[in-house]
């Protein structure tokens, strides 16, 4: 969880998202997360992260989820964890082609892209 990462922690909470869930492969970010103001923070590798996230969510999932990394693991990862109906914001996808799988309980929506060197 990058800069990026960080305030988008930060934006959750001060907006009164419940719960906020971080996620990181390194434990001290992780940490850093959950003293910014992550409800819960789960190491992205952990092979049960789908069912902590449901868990947390009493079952609901997620309703809105942030990708900041730009890797299709994660954008997936992020997609897996939604409800049905939830939205997915991809910051700073790299050129790795996501294919969504058609198992997802959603539609796409491309809002704005930009690029820069």
């Amino acid at each position: 969880m990058g800069g990026v990462g960080t305030h988008i922690v930060q934006l959750a909470r001060l907006v009164g998202a419940v719960p906020v869930i971080a996620f990181d492969i390194n434990p001290a970010v992780r940490e850093r997360a959950l003293e910014l103001g992550a409800d819960y923070a789960f190491d992205s590798r952990d092979e049960n992260l789908k069912e902590k996230v449901a868990e947390a969510t009493d079952g609901r999932m997620l309703d809105v989820a942030f990708d900041a990394t730009g890797l299709k693991v994660t954008f997936e990862q992020a997609l897996d964890c939604l409800t049905v109906g939830g939205r997915l914001v991809a910051v700073g996808l790299s050129t790795v082609d996501v294919v969504a799988n058609t198992s997802y309980h959603c539609r796409f929506m491309r809002i704005g892209e930009a690029a820069a060197t």
